[in-house]
């Protein structure tokens, strides 16, 4: 017998690709935590929010182009999206 995790599906990334900034959207509202990693699972950038964000902005400009996964955290869940930066 398994266990189905919900599916929360993919938050939402804006622009994707991106250069600068990225506005991120979480489809269960509330986001506590968004990571960035690259394709090799190294974490490179984290950011830790207070309350219940829906959406966040987060600053990219330090990353090398290049294809990134981005995890979303909420309260009780994770969802992830990969991004591209150019």
């Amino acid at each position: 017998i398994g266990v189905e995790e919900p599916d929360y599906g993919k938050p939402e990334i804006f622009p994707n690709p991106a250069r600068e900034f990225i506005s991120v959207t979480g489809k269960r509202g509330g986001i506590r935590r968004v990571s960035v990693a690259d394709m090799q699972g190294r974490v490179l950038l984290t950011r830790e929010y207070e309350g219940k964000n829906p959406s966040v902005i987060l600053s990219v400009n330090r990353l090398t182009p290049g294809i990134y996964l981005v995890v979303v955290h909420g309260e009780t869940w994770s969802a992830s999206s990969k991004l591209l930066i150019y």
